[in-house]
């Protein structure tokens, strides 16, 4: 998503809805602030969590009895939710083989100023192989907001630093040959003024909401997407972050746009943001893709519902939950999509959203399992599309997709989302699927 050229934002605004109704006004939503940014921003986010001062002065073997030593950076806490992803930290000695583990501790309130710490996650043990060292884990940890980093010697082979002289106490001396699993302690927490020279970092959480739309559809269908964002009531801290826009342009085959328009929002713990026409918030209209970036505190919990408003006469529709990478298809995986049954009362799209660059295959059957259609396909950047079933060859198989047909999508690389939308053409009720995970399929011989 990084690196794409610039439009206007009158040129993009053109250029995305030339076939749309006229673009919205902006609307004040409550409780967030509302801009239309010109953004290149990425889905992911960098986590941080520790820190690794410019040099050390410090080796904490002095503060061993036995050799032995575990230290805990509790001065620079994660202020994400995300996944830690590699360490870099700076050894006392090189080479160490087997010699190094990192732990992540979570901190919890008790009553009358005390709290507890426990071990989250421990990874390692790591080989050395020079003082200043990175490690990638290959068993990520999920991080939560104000978790914090810790790292031991596996082995008398050398043992963490630090740089003294800190104004403020940041190092907390656990123990010897392993992470304890948790203590109490009363606050302030028992520390000396070194920073250890340990930082971690991952990937923030970012959730995608694969599909929003505001538009007319068929038989005067009139369909809108609304949202709730939830900030956990167990947070100590708002959260703060942006709705990232991504747009279909409206063509056979979708073109990633070079612009975004973005919508900041900001929850205080416990409470709920609910604004009740997405699209029409930002002054947009037509087929979107969501990402929910966090740039502070807690990821918020949340779900989107996709309806067709028919004013007095009510509204029918379907919800999409918040969904994060894990929840994409990524290489190796084979997903499913199945068609309806009744292909004369019911329509059929499917859409398409990568998170950036992705290869892949996708295979069309009929309801006996026979191959009608394979093509081997892919997207250089971040993609969305959606297309009817009639359309489908223009984005993949030269076939249409008939009754019970399945959709299968193969992916060799990248992360992606499949999805269909289905609607009843007499009271144009519509669901959702998911492209769900399946074990890989061979090609049928016709």
């Amino acid at each position: 998503m990084n690196g794409r050229k610039t439009l206007s934002l009158v040129g993009f605004l053109r250029y995305q809805f030339a076939a749309a109704r006229a673009t919205r006004s902006f609307r004040a939503v409550p409780a967030i602030c509302i801009a239309l940014l010109l953004s290149g921003a990425g889905y992911s986010q960098t986590l941080t969590i520790g820190r690794l001062p410019p040099s050390s002065d410090y080796s904490f073997s002095q503060n061993s009895l036995n050799g032995f030593v575990a230290v805990l950076d509790y001065g620079n806490p994660s202020e994400f939710d995300g996944l830690l992803e590699s360490v870099t930290f700076r050894w006392s000695n090189a080479p160490c083989p087997a010699a190094v583990s990192i732990g992540t501790y979570r901190e919890e309130d008790l009553s009358h100023g005390f709290a507890r710490i426990s071990l989250v996650a421990e990874r390692g043990p790591f080989d050395v192989t020079s003082l200043t060292q990175t490690v990638t884990l290959a068993q990520p940890i999920p991080v939560l907001l104000g978790d914090r980093i810790a790292i031991r010697n596996a082995t008398t082979c050398g043992a963490p630093t630090g740089l003294s002289n800190t104004t403020t106490p940041l190092a907390s001396v656990l123990g010897g040959s392993s992470f304890p699993l948790g203590f109490s302690f009363g606050r302030p927490i028992q520390s000396i003024p070194i920073q250890v020279a340990v930082r971690g970092i991952g990937t923030v959480n970012a959730s995608v909401i694969p599909v929003v739309i505001s538009a007319t559809g068929q038989n005067s269908s009139v369909f809108r997407t609304s949202l709730q964002l939830y900030n956990p009531a167990g947070s100590s801290a708002a959260a703060i972050g942006r709705l990232v826009f991504w747009g279909d342009t409206g063509q056979p085959i979708g073109i990633p746009l070079s612009s975004a328009a973005s919508l900041a929002y900001s929850i205080a713990p416990g409470k709920i943001l609910s604004i009740p026409d997405l699209l029409a918030a930002v002054g947009l209209s037509g087929l979107f893709s969501v990402d929910v970036i966090v740039d502070s505190g807690p990821s918020p919990v949340g779900v989107a519902r996709i309806f067709n408003d028919q004013g007095d006469a009510g509204t029918a529709g379907f919800t999409e939950d918040l969904l994060n990478e894990s929840s994409s298809l990524g290489a190796g995986d084979t997903g499913v999509l199945i068609a309806p049954a009744d292909a004369v009362n019911f329509r059929f799209n499917v859409g398409i959203r990568t998170l950036a660059a992705a290869k892949y295959t996708v295979t069309i059957r009929d309801s006996s399992g026979n191959v009608r259609a394979t093509r081997d396909s892919g997207r250089s950047s971040e993609f969305i599309s959606q297309d009817p079933a009639s359309h489908f060859p223009d984005f993949c198989c030269g076939v249409p997709i008939g009754a019970s047909d399945t959709i299968t999508i193969e992916v060799k690389s990248g992360r992606v989302f499949l999805y269909g939308a289905t609607a009843d053409n007499r009271t144009n009720d519509s669901s959702f699927q998911l492209a769900r995970r399946v074990s890989s399929l061979q090609p049928t011989p016709n």
